[in-house]
């Protein structure tokens, strides 16, 4: 399996994945409506794009030895996995543990090298979203900004 960015051709077929995978094995189990949309327009493909043009999301596939699809996610600029979902007949293979662990050794290895680390900037302000959905993770970073602002 190789895991790498993906081209704007593959962004169409990518956002379908995830939305099959969604829609058939989380989905029914969401109670919230607005959860479903606000993750349906996260995951929207031109949603992606425009993202992902302004270097705010990374977006990555894994493929298979016979190049094939198999697992599609999104690192946003702060480094936190937004999206990870395999297809659903890659599943059974516990793919996706297997790309999420190479993506932590991957981020291990980057933090830790001899030349050039990656670490944020000693200013650089963390913002932990993971529990706050689209609408409260953009007013959560707009009073921020208004903050340091004045």
């Amino acid at each position: 399996m190789k895991i790498r960015q993906l081209y704007a051709y593959e962004l169409r077929p990518a956002a379908a994945l995830v939305m099959e995978t969604y829609s058939r094995m989380e989905q029914p189990y969401v109670a919230n409506p607005k959860e479903i949309e606000d993750f349906k327009r996260y995951a929207d493909e031109d949603h992606l794009w425009v993202e992902s043009c302004k270097n705010k999301l990374f977006l990555f596939g894994a493929f298979d030895d016979n190049d094939q699809m198999c697992a599609v996610g999104a690192i946003d600029a702060a480094g936190a996995v937004t999206l990870l979902y395999a297809g659903l007949n890659f599943q059974h293979r516990g793919l996706e543990a297997e790309v999420l662990r190479e993506m932590e050794e991957r981020d291990y290895n980057d933090t830790h090298r001899a030349a050039a680390p990656l670490r944020a900037a000693e200013d650089a302000m963390v913002v932990d979203t993971s529990a706050l959905d689209f609408d409260a993770s953009r007013e959560a970073l707009l009073a921020l900004i208004r903050e340091r602002l004045q």
